[in-house]
């Protein structure tokens, strides 16, 4: 008996960690949280940011990265094959875009409504 509380309570103990680690606090002043969604495996993107290197290589599931308020261009890079998409990012916000493969394997950026 005694077991099976330890074992609920260790349960409640990891729900908690858990959805408290998948939320971010606060967005840092003058920035926006941007969210990017690669749902396809085996892929990886080199991400540029208002046409400068981030060193960042986005990989399968959610990528989140801070960047300055203001008009944004976000570019990922795959191999041979590149998509882009601007927007104007307002300061404390958060975005949710998604990379996608078309017909014809081109790439597609696109905002995604808020989650």
């Amino acid at each position: 008996m005694q077991f099976k509380i330890y074992l609920a309570v260790f349960s409640i103990f990891l729900l908690t960690i858990t959805a408290c680690s998948t939320q971010l606090t606060d967005v840092p002043n003058k920035h926006s949280l941007v969210s990017i969604d690669l749902p396809k495996k085996d892929t990886s993107y080199r991400l540029y940011v208002n046409f400068k290197d981030t060193n960042t290589t986005l990989v399968e599931g959610k990528n989140r990265l801070f960047v300055p308020a203001g008009k944004v261009n976000l570019q990922v890079v795959n191999k041979y094959k590149t998509a882009w998409i601007d927007f104007d990012a307002k300061s404390g916000e958060r975005y949710f875009f998604r990379i996608l493969q078309d017909n014809d394997k081109n790439l597609i950026f696109i905002q995604t409504p808020l989650k």
